[in-house]
């Protein structure tokens, strides 16, 4: 039965994002539609220009921390990659793959930047509602902002900047994760029916936190 879930999902994204350049293309513009409406157009174009500038070190560095990761850019399972159709299905979903590890780190570089450029702010200043303005933590869960505050604190920037970095990547460009996914897409009849359901639910989350937690201006 969950063999038969995981083939019935990989022919279907087989069918529908495989071997598919424009749906590639079109992923790889997904920063100007969930990351540049909470952090800035500016700064999105900033952070595509500095990853194409860092080049492969820097998605090897990704990689290495975690930001990126080997499976497709899906939630459910697919078939296992040692069976024909799993192979199939990851050499179809390649171009997605790749168009994924693209948007993710541009997030993550734009909350470097929007980081480093709060971080000289504060520095001197030691005024933390600015440093949160300036960042873009202003428009965040305050559980989320609360532990990376306490980082800032106590002088340990680098992993304060990490853990914002992967909170804009997750927020931004969605959790692939099954285990975050709402009970209407657990089990069997959400998964066969609500296959391509996390992605708007991961939208509505992040426009949520604009409204919710963004002032005035970040709304603009």
């Amino acid at each position: 039965g969950r063999n038969m879930l995981r083939n019935a999902m990989s022919l279907t994204y087989l069918v529908q994002m495989g071997y598919r350049p424009w749906v590639a293309i079109r992923n790889t513009l997904q920063p100007f539609t969930t990351l540049s409406m909470r952090y800035g157009v500016s700064w999105t174009l900033k952070a595509f220009d500095d990853v194409s500038k860092l080049g492969q070190e820097y998605f090897e560095h990704l990689r290495f921390i975690g930001v990126l990761v080997d499976h497709p850019p899906i939630v459910d399972e697919v078939a296992f990659a040692n069976t024909p159709l799993g192979k199939l299905t990851r050499s179809g979903l390649q171009w997605m793959k790749n168009s994924d590890d693209v948007t993710r780190a541009v997030a993550y570089r734009c909350a470097d930047l929007r980081f480093e450029n709060a971080l000289r702010f504060y520095k001197v200043n030691k005024d933390e509602k600015a440093f949160m303005q300036l960042s873009g933590l202003s428009i965040s869960d305050p559980q989320k902002v609360g532990s990376i505050m306490e980082q800032v604190r106590s002088g340990d920037y680098a992993s304060a900047k990490d853990s914002f970095g992967f909170m804009v990547m997750r927020d931004t460009m969605f959790p692939n994760d099954a285990s975050e996914s709402s009970l209407m897409r657990s089990g069997l009849i959400g998964k066969i029916f609500g296959q391509y359901g996390s992605y708007s639910e991961a939208y509505r989350a992040n426009l949520f936190n604009i409204l919710k937690y963004g002032s005035a201006a970040d709304r603009v």
